[in-house]
């Protein structure tokens, strides 16, 4: 999609938010969204309680994802 430049992209606007998971570590979300272009969506998210995060890139450009919630 070709947007003018002089036309501002409006930001995402959350309509409405269900809680599909709660548990003492992670809650998983399903929203219904207002996207840039004016059309709805849907947006499922992962809130994750404090924790420690890695991204770990080799030498090959290999990515490792590593997580040690607390």
């Amino acid at each position: 999609m070709v947007h003018d430049i002089q036309e501002p992209l409006r930001d995402w606007s959350r309509l409405s938010t269900q809680v599909i998971h709660r548990s003492s570590h992670l809650t998983l979300h399903h929203d219904r969204v207002l996207q840039p272009d004016g059309s709805e969506g849907t947006y499922d998210r992962l809130t994750i309680a404090d924790g420690a995060r890695t991204v770990a890139v080799d030498a090959r450009r290999r990515v490792a994802l590593v997580e040690d919630a607390f």
